[in-house]
C-alpha cells in the first residue's frame, strides 16, 4: 500500500494522470488486454545478492505476445534479450529504463522488429512444447546412462 500511495503521489506531482492507470490485480484475460495495447513492455527485476536467478516468465510472456521489451541486466533477463534480440537490456535504474523506453517509442519500426524477433524466439525456444520435449530428451538420456 505504501508503494502504491507513493506512485500515485508521483503521478500527480509529475502531472501524468492522463498517462497512468492503476488497475490492481486483474483476471489474466483482462491483464493480457493491457499488455496487447502497450507499445513497449518493461520487465524490471530488482537485483538482490541472495536471489541471483529467476525464471523471467513476465519477459517471456511479453516476447511471446510480440512486444519489444526493456529489461534490466539481471543475468536471466540479459541472456534472453541478447539471445532473442527482442528488446533492450539496461541497468536497474529509472533513467536507464526511461531512456530505453523513449528510444523505442521514438523508433516504432525498431520496436516492431524487436517484438517480432522476441515472439519468434519465445515460440522456438520457450514454448511449453519445446520445453517439454527438451525435458523428455534429458530424462531419456539420464535413464539410458544409468542402464
Amino acid at each position: 500500500p505504501e508503494d502504491e500511495a507513493f506512485l500515485k503521489h508521483e503521478v500527480v506531482r509529475l502531472k501524468l494522470e492522463s498517462f497512468v492507470v492503476f488497475v490492481g490485480q486483474l483476471p489474466q484475460p483482462e491483464a493480457l488486454q493491457y499488455v496487447m495495447e502497450a507499445d513497449i513492455c518493461a520487465s524490471p527485476f530488482y537485483p538482490t545478492p541472495i536471489l541471483r536467478s529467476t525464471s523471467p516468465t513476465k519477459l517471456v510472456e511479453y516476447m511471446a505476445l510480440g512486444k519489444a521489451v526493456v529489461a534490466n541486466d539481471h543475468p536471466e533477463q540479459k541472456r534472453l534479450i541478447e539471445e532473442s534480440g527482442g528488446g533492450l537490456c539496461v541497468a536497474y535504474d529509472e533513467q536507464a529504463f526511461a531512456d530505453a523506453i523513449a528510444t523505442l517509442l521514438q523508433n516504432p519500426k525498431t520496436a516492431q522488429f524487436m517484438g517480432e524477433r522476441g515472439r519468434r524466439y519465445a515460440i522456438e525456444h520457450r514454448s511449453y512444447t519445446v520445453i517439454a520435449d527438451a525435458l523428455e530428451k534429458r530424462m531419456h538420456d539420464i535413464i539410458l546412462d544409468r542402464c
